[in-house]
């Protein structure tokens, strides 16, 4: 519904339509619309505007269109703050992480520096100790460049002392070479003088009975013990007296052949070993007493076993002469093994005499036998292949261990000394003298002067072995005539003194072998 004319009051108008001035200036339109919508237009909006309550409604428009305009300018403002407050947001949340970072960073710096502050302070503790050892260090050197300037004044007044000392010296290097040339010429002497103590004498007359006694031993009481081989009784010699004793050990029988060579055993009872008897002969040297009994039924043979060593373990070792086995006694129970070191030839003279080297075996002499049988004490066993080759003639007669640890044997037929060296067990043979048809030197003793001294047997001579130099003497000992006279000899420890045991020899023969 429409209506047209000057300004009036609808029905429907508010109230203060009505109450207002009635001017008609132009054209007022009030429609409803199809939807019921209420329209006031005027014919010129611009002049003839529409007032509400005294409100222009056009500068209400107006003014809602500006605040229109400033609500969206505020809205752009503000979505652009929006955004800005974002970005800065973002920028706060990026610095936030970064701060954070830098937190963490910060708080495991702080860690490190308290670490480092720990280190720091031990370094701090270790510095301060070494610079108090320093300092104790330096007291020290302090005290040490006092002590070698106080020493550098002593050594400088010992050097001028050591200068005049050095005068005093030559002087004395000169009394010296004088004394010297003196003692040369005195040993000069002296050497002349053992050359003239060197001398060889018989004592005592001991009866012309021929093969009277065969080897012999020192015992403790420092009496000489010689093995009754035709003699009836033991030969005793008194070395401080030079006096003999055959009675005291008699009643032996008149048998030929009885025993031969002697030994000290370690409880210092002698034993005889049995050539032809059957039976040891152990000699008490205390009591003089004399035992064939306790060692019997060594067989029947003659010339079984006439020489032997006392090994280092304290068994006995009779050395096979006409035997076919070595005798082996125990002085502990005084028995006897015949059986043990068996099974050798039924050769005659086959070995006299031996020695126990430093390597505990013990060699024997090989007088007829073409070899040297050597035994092993420890193991009792026996060797004849080792130093063999030799020859079955008649050649050695004993042999001495020296003291450079090599054996020299006596040459009673051969022209050779054999030299055995029992660390390799090779030989070697020193000329001496002439081949010879009997036995020139029977049994070796090592004197205390180192060198070896054949017993003359068959030789007018004593032979004088050098082993330090190899050198052989037969000429200073001289004039000792006869046939089969000693049968090897014996070293008195008190005094020195060599004796010869006689064999078909009326004395004893006495030897100094010099100094």
């Amino acid at each position: 519904m429409m209506r047209t004319g000057c300004l009036q009051a609808h029905v429907l108008l508010l109230p203060v339509l009505l109450a207002m001035p009635f001017i008609c200036l132009g054209e007022v339109t009030l429609e409803e619309d199809e939807v019921g919508a209420f329209h006031i237009n005027t014919s010129d909006p611009m002049s003839q505007p529409v007032f509400v309550n005294g409100a222009n409604v056009n500068g209400l428009f107006e003014t809602t269109g500006t605040l229109f305009e400033t609500v969206d300018t505020l809205q752009s403002t503000t979505s652009a703050q929006q955004s800005t407050t974002n970005a800065q947001q973002s920028t706060i949340n990026s610095l936030f992480s970064t701060v954070s970072a830098q937190q963490s960073t910060i708080d495991a710096q702080q860690s490190t520096t308290s670490a480092q502050q720990s280190t720091t302070n031990a370094q701090q503790s270790t510095i301060n100790s070494l610079f108090s050892t320093v300092s104790a260090q330096q007291s020290t050197i302090d005290a040490q460049q006092s002590t070698t300037s106080a020493q550098q004044s002593t050594t400088n007044a010992q050097q001028s002392t050591i200068n005049s000392l050095s005068s005093a010296v030559s002087a004395q290097q000169s009394t010296i070479t004088s004394v010297q040339s003196a003692v040369s010429a005195q040993q000069s002497i002296n050497a002349d003088l053992c050359q003239l103590k060197r001398r060889a004498r018989t004592f005592e007359q001991v009866g012309s009975q021929g093969g009277k006694w065969i080897g012999g031993v020192l015992a403790n009481n420092g009496l000489i013990y010689a093995a009754p081989r035709n003699s009836p009784s033991v030969l005793i010699i008194d070395p401080n007296t030079n006096i003999v004793d055959t009675t005291a050990i008699s009643g032996l029988g008149t048998g030929t052949d009885k025993w031969a060579g002697a030994v000290l055993a370690h409880s210092g009872l002698i034993y005889m070993f049995a050539s032809t008897r059957q039976s040891m002969l152990i000699i008490d040297p205390d009591t003089n007493a004399a035992d064939t009994s306790s060692i019997h039924s060594l067989g029947s043979g003659s010339h079984k076993w006439i020489s032997g060593v006392v090994a280092s373990d304290g068994f006995i070792f009779g050395i096979p002469y006409f035997a076919t086995s070595v005798l082996i006694i125990d002085p502990d129970t005084n028995t006897a093994d015949i059986t043990t070191l068996s099974g050798l030839s039924s050769q005659m003279h086959k070995w006299y005499g031996g020695a126990q080297a430093d390597n505990g075996l013990i060699y024997c002499t090989p007088r007829a036998a073409a070899n040297v049988l050597i035994i092993n004490p420890e193991s009792l066993t026996m060797d004849l292949t080792t130093i063999n080759g030799l020859g079955t003639n008649n050649k050695w007669y004993g042999g001495v261990l020296a003291g450079n640890g090599l054996i020299y044997t006596i040459p009673a037929y051969s022209a050779t000394i054999l030299v055995i060296n029992p660390a390799t067990n090779a030989t070697d043979e020193l000329v001496v003298a002439d081949t010879a048809t009997s036995a020139r030197w029977v049994g070796g003793v090592l004197a205390r002067n180192g060198n070896i001294i054949g017993i003359p047997h068959g030789s007018s001579s004593v032979l004088i072995f050098d082993p330090a130099t190899n050198a052989t003497d037969t000429t200073t000992l001289t004039h000792l005539g006869g046939d089969n006279k000693w049968y090897d000899g014996v070293l008195a420890q008190k005094n020195g003194l060599i004796y010869g045991i006689p064999h078909d020899a009326e004395s004893v023969l006495m030897i100094n072998p010099g100094c």
